[in-house]
């Protein structure tokens, strides 16, 4: 079991989808009926991960209505991130739309607020709270699973679910699978009061080799973020963000490195349950 030190590779699976998501995020529009006039809203995608120093940044822009083209360029907005008595303003950096600072670190309780200013446009606000460090207790580094076990792991605290990504290795690890898992007891998924516990129903059974398998813990707005993207929802008002729409969330993660046998093929995954939840 590695925890934050496979930060590097947890971070490159937080961008590959975090920044899918804000794509999808920076070109909604507003199901508003025809006869109401669109009004344009800022739009934003930010995330913290917990640990060592880190240069965060948020995607910034606005919504459109649909027979408006995408502002690729949308420069100008003043962005602010600050914790308690620290205060972090963001800079404009290659892409016009993406702002970042100095590096900080995001620790384990700790409340950051996120304030998105734009001539023209509302005041943007968002908090987070950043969740409890957890570990992954099976499987462990370089253990062979199948989807027979079972991935079993601390809870942590201040979490509202959990975002699972499995990487495949040996084809430039491709994304396999990505399964939001809340944190609360499931039908057939028993949970106790500290260890959390599901079947690897993820699993392919054509695929066999070394994965990477990356459990993420989120707070409230990531969670429902990510939950609205699952259910085809995205730029839903969800996340948690006033004056505007998106998302300004923090997670804390862990990875470990396993063998997926080639005998899954026998056996048929039950599907995402986890998804079906109403």
């Amino acid at each position: 079991m590695r925890c934050a030190g496979i930060r590097k590779e947890a971070g490159q699976a937080i961008g590959n989808w975090g920044l899918v998501s804000a794509l999808l995020l920076l070109v909604c529009s507003c199901d508003r009926p025809l006869s109401e006039q669109f009004v344009p809203r800022l739009a934003v995608h930010g995330l913290l991960v917990a640990g060592p120093p880190a240069r965060p940044g948020v995607y910034v822009n606005r919504t459109y209505a649909i027979t408006e083209p995408f502002e690729r360029d949308f420069s100008g907005a003043e962005v602010l991130i600050w914790r308690a008595q620290d205060t972090w303003r963001l800079d404009e950096r290659d892409t016009s739309y993406y702002y970042s600072t100095a590096e900080l670190e995001a620790r384990p309780f700790d409340e950051f607020r996120l304030r998105v200013t734009k001539p023209g446009l509302d005041t943007l606000y968002s908090r987070t709270v950043v969740p409890d460090r957890f570990s992954i207790l099976y499987p462990t580094h370089g253990d062979t699973v199948g989807v027979g076990d079972s991935l079993v792991w601390t809870r942590s605290r201040f979490c509202k679910g959990y975002y699972m990504v499995l990487k495949e290795e040996t084809r430039e690890d491709t994304l396999y699978a990505a399964i939001p898992i809340p944190n609360e007891s499931l039908p057939g998924m028993p949970y106790d009061t500290a260890v959390a516990r599901i079947p690897m129903f993820f699993l392919n059974r054509e695929n066999a080799g070394p994965f990477t398998l990356h459990l993420l813990a989120c707070d409230t707005n990531y969670y429902d973020w990510i939950e609205a993207l699952a259910r085809n929802r995205p730029g839903s008002d969800s996340a948690h963000v006033t004056g505007g729409v998106g998302v300004f969330g923090s997670v804390v993660q862990c990875s470990v490195r396993v063998f997926v046998r080639r005998d899954t093929s026998a056996i048929q995954p039950t599907g995402c349950a986890l998804l079906d939840r109403q």
